[in-house]
């Protein structure tokens, strides 16, 4: 067991504190401080728009040993608070070194029903980590984020076996691990089958369309007569 150190937990969510990778970022930190680590959050969106907060972030990512990036996918990418977060630590971190070895993983989650939507986003992820001078110690990714929204990630219902294998990746990180290839599958796995989740995001999507006055979804006003 290597010896307790510092987290940044990095929130790529522009919904912060309330969003679904905030959540699971959580978790993992939980379990970090288990084993006797410290811990702060950032959320890239605040810390761009708000210089001591820039500031805050700056000073916690030079002291830390792990860097935890917590994020939603945005099309096949990261939001652009995350980014512009990235590529101002890639620049201050080749005009000052960091003074200590240290390391990054991320965990991304989506809406779409296959984890594997987040690869493209991941890769994003591990090439920062490169060129920023971290250590990749690997990626999480989740689909199914959806099913998520709102509700507490713990060992008991859908939430259990995500809450589980957080578990065991905060045990392998404390560990000085990397995430082993175990954990990373178990977290790709789905939380229920696709097209139940499909059908329970179908009703969703029309339930709140009709909240909104939207009742004729199929409408085409403008379809030609001849089409």
């Amino acid at each position: 067991m290597s010896t307790p150190g510092q987290v940044v937990l990095l929130i790529g969510s522009p919904r912060g504190g309330r969003s679904t990778s905030a959540q699971l970022g959580d978790v993992l930190v939980a379990g970090l401080k288990k084993h006797g680590w410290t811990a702060t959050t950032h959320i890239a969106r605040t810390a761009i728009a708000n210089p001591p907060a820039w500031s805050e972030l700056e000073r916690a990512t030079a002291a830390a040993d792990l860097v935890i990036v917590a994020t939603p996918l945005y099309v096949d990418s990261l939001p652009a608070p995350l980014i512009e977060t990235f590529e101002r630590l890639h620049a201050l971190r080749h005009t000052a070194a960091p003074p200590k070895a240290q390391r990054l993983i991320a965990v991304v989650n989506s809406g779409f029903p296959e984890a594997h939507q987040n690869d493209t986003a991941l890769a994003i992820c591990r090439c920062f980590a490169h060129r920023a001078g971290f250590r990749w110690d690997g990626g999480l990714a989740l689909g199914m984020g959806g099913a998520l929204s709102g509700q507490a990630i713990t060992e008991r219902g859908r939430t259990h076996t995500v809450a589980v294998t957080l578990h065991r990746a905060a045990d392998e990180l404390a560990a000085d691990g990397p995430l082993s290839a175990a954990t990373i599958q178990a977290l790709a796995r789905p939380m229920m089958p696709v097209w139940l989740y499909r059908l329970i995001a179908e009703v969703s999507f029309r339930i709140t369309a009709w909240r909104h006055g939207a009742r004729h979804l199929g409408a085409q006003p403008y379809a030609r007569e001849d089409d």
